[in-house]
């Protein structure tokens, strides 16, 4: 037992010996840098140059952007040559390198690698696409000018940025900055379109547009249209703005929503929309069934409002007869004739109200004209026999009619 552990102490110190003996290095080796030059082009040829006076294997550590490598040499007589892959070539920035031989660092030093200026790329993004007239808003256009390998170009190389606004042309010279060259775009007081273009080094981006539209609208006027002033429930009324500018006086856009608000002399609201297109909106609306004022207004929500008007409506009809047929319970109502003596239109509303002497019935129906005139028909399983008050509102005139019910 005692042999064994004996035979295996000494393979290994023979085994760390010769070990230890190769990581030795001769005091007499001496490794000289030959390559002179620290300054290339991105995509050109690197390599890096050293004399050895001995057969040495040491490596070339590289560390850039992309990350570390580590290179063999390329053995010439007393030369050992590493030439840089072109990943690492065609990386602009600084290289650094370091030999190293047995683990243990002999020479460092760093490369300055220029971006290609033979051949230029634009990368350019404007936005946003659409901003509001005035002093305050602005679209952004950013360049990003790069060489023939992707990288970017050097601080300080300016950029052509050209403007246009309805043929008026503006330049500036913007200059890189961290990989980039900005200029805002700031908007008109005038609605329209801005063009933008960029140029680098012969190289041309394409045309970008952002539109300016029309700022918030100001406060606005309303009108009405009609072709006669009688509440007839036929013909129509038009409510109507002028046009709706911002503080700039560009028209508003189209398709602006406009609310108009209507209230007539009893206090019942009504309300229209409208859009505007060329910067007008209108509201059509249908003439009342009687005589009555309304009060009209606009407004764009969280915008702009209009002045109030008002607008008066004259009775159509001035009277109407009724009848009341015992024998057939059939109530006659009409015919109604308007401003001209013509049939008021199929549709006209007259509101019926029914109560017996008892107040045990208390009936509201809603009648509606035909031909001028409408009908009830009081049924006797619903109406017994008895006295009947009989109330008929139409055009806003109403009347009373009292009628007793025979028995059958």
């Amino acid at each position: 037992m005692m042999r064994f552990i004996s035979i295996f102490i000494f393979i290994c110190f023979f085994s760390c010996a010769e070990k230890n003996e190769e990581i030795r290095v001769p005091a007499n080796t001496t490794i000289k840098l030959l390559t002179k030059s620290a300054q290339y082009t991105a995509g050109s040829e690197i390599c890096i140059t050293f004399s050895a006076s001995k057969e040495l294997l040491p490596y070339l550590v590289l560390k850039n952007a992309l990350g570390t490598s580590v290179l063999k040499p390329v053995k010439d007589t007393n030369q050992l040559r590493f030439c840089v892959p072109p990943m690492y070539a065609n990386k602009a920035g600084i290289m650094h390198w370091s030999l190293v031989l047995n683990s243990e660092e002999i020479e460092a030093g760093q490369i300055s690698i220029a971006p290609d200026a033979t051949t230029t790329f634009l990368e350019t993004y404007f936005g946003p696409r659409q901003i509001t007239a005035g002093k305050n808003d602005f679209s952004m256009l950013v360049n990003i000018p790069t060489d023939n390998y992707d990288n970017t170009l050097v601080n300080g190389t300016m950029v052509t940025v050209n403007r246009e606004f309805e043929d008026e042309f503006h330049q500036f010279m913007v200059p890189i900055s961290k990989s980039i060259a900005w200029k805002n775009i700031n908007a008109t007081e005038k609605s329209g379109r801005i063009l933008v273009s960029a140029l680098c080094r012969n190289t041309n981006s394409k045309q970008l547009t952002t539109i300016v539209y029309p700022a918030m609208p100001t406060d606005f006027e309303i009108g009405y249209q009609r072709d006669h002033t009688f509440a007839d429930g036929n013909q129509i009324i038009t409510l109507q703005t002028n046009k709706i500018l911002d503080k700039y006086g560009n028209v508003v856009s189209d398709g602006t929503h406009v609310n108009f608000l209507i209230e007539n002399q009893d206090g019942i609201f009504m309300s229209a929309t409208g859009n505007t297109i060329n910067g007008r909106a209108i509201a059509r609306l249908l003439h009342p069934e009687e005589p009555t004022t309304w009060t009209a207004k606009a407004f764009i929500t969280g915008a702009a409002r209009s002045n109030t008007i008002v607008v008066g409506f004259k009775a159509s009809v001035e009277d109407y007869p009724i009848n009341f047929d015992k024998d057939q319970r059939k109530l006659s109502i009409g015919p109604l004739l308007g401003f001209m003596q013509q049939k008021v239109t199929d549709g006209f509303s007259i509101q019926l109200s029914i109560k017996s002497e008892a107040n045990i019935i208390n009936e509201e129906e809603k009648l509606f004209t035909k031909d001028g005139k409408a009908f009830y028909i009081l049924d006797k399983n619903f109406y017994p026999s008895g006295t009947y008050n009989i109330t008929i509102e139409a055009a806003g005139i109403s009347k009373e009619l009292l009628i007793t019910l025979p028995n059958e």
